[in-house]
């Protein structure tokens, strides 16, 4: 192949490129309204829109300038995006003398075959409280004859056959909390740390996918509680969406949450899928504190049997 033919091919590559990341940014534009059409591919934006710099070098390169000059404006309209990724807002320091609380959050998946080392797993965190979703009634009994449940008594769960149920175990003592209003995918407790109510909040809203209304509503619920309630929370979640979900991103703008992955630099971590030929590329998992709350560690964790990974978070008082 001559040099001409060469940079003939090399130049469609490189439209082929800018051109496929110019449209995955640009799906940011369309929020949720369009579902499965373009969730999956919001989801992929930090992984395809960035091949837009290499593809306008080489176009640049080429003598190329209206395909170098595309590509070079959705790179930094990605770099745009991800500023607060790259540079977050820091968490509020933790409050003097104020104990902390330690939350184990994992998506067991309904149909997780080996529910006793995921079990294992999690009582391998050693942490105060321990939140999950995709709670069966098979899966609550297998909990409830196991160390978490000798060694966790204070309990408040809502299994089901599906991927619906949840269920909250606790070393502490703990009161039901406030439960965010017309919300069927939540499960709440209120913790007595240090004189003050911590409300965990534990959510897991359907896909976006084949049930954008009943995600929005559900969302919604979880954003509409009163402030001072929202301040003194901690939410742990399998959220089904990512940062890179413009709906999500709106929704901590609303609400004021702030994403504690993000805020200690592991806001390019990711949690699903773990099982099947897919490597892990979006991270679905979250936990968000409210402006009353920090948190001071938190790491990811493999729990056997899930599709998704978990993560153990340290909360406690934000200091004034």
């Amino acid at each position: 192949m001559n040099v001409p033919a060469i940079h003939s091919v090399a130049h469609v590559l490189a439209v082929v490129a800018v051109v496929g990341a110019t449209a995955c940014l640009a799906l940011q534009l369309a929020g949720d309204r369009l579902g499965i059409v373009i969730a999956p591919a919001q989801a992929l934006t930090p992984w395809i829109v960035p091949v837009a710099a290499p593809a306008a070098l080489v176009a640049l390169l080429l003598g190329r300038y209206a395909t170098a000059a595309v590509g070079a404006v959705t790179a930094a309209l990605f770099v745009a995006l991800v500023v607060p990724i790259v540079f977050p807002a820091e968490l509020p320091p933790a409050a003097v003398d104020s104990p902390g609380v330690t939350i184990a959050h994992s998506n067991l998946l309904y149909t997780n075959p080996t529910i006793d080392a995921a079990i294992a797993a999690l009582l391998a965190a050693d942490a105060d409280v321990i939140a999950v979703s995709e709670l069966t009634f098979e899966f609550e009994e297998a909990i409830e004859r196991s160390a978490i449940g000798a060694g966790y008594p204070f309990v408040s769960t809502r299994p089901d056959d599906g991927a619906a149920g949840l269920g909250i175990w606790s070393r502490l003592p703990f009161l039901p909390g406030p439960r965010p209003p017309d919300s069927r995918t939540t499960l709440s407790a209120e913790i007595d740390l240090d004189g003050r109510p911590l409300v965990i909040l534990l959510a897991h809203p359907p896909p976006p996918l084949w049930h954008v209304h009943r995600w929005r509503t559900e969302m919604e619920a979880i954003a509409s509680r009163p402030d001072a309630e929202r301040d003194r929370t901690v939410l742990v979640a399998d959220l089904n969406v990512s940062y890179f979900h413009p709906s999500f991103r709106r929704f901590l703008d609303r609400t004021g949450l702030r994403d504690v992955h993000a805020a200690l630099g592991r806001g390019f971590s990711v949690s699903w899928p773990t099982v099947g030929l897919v490597p892990p590329f979006v991270r679905l998992d979250h936990a968000l504190v409210g402006t009353d709350v920090t948190a001071t560690a938190i790491d990811d964790v493999d729990v056997p049997g899930s599709d998704h990974r978990g993560f153990v978070v340290n909360v406690t008082w934000a200091g004034r």
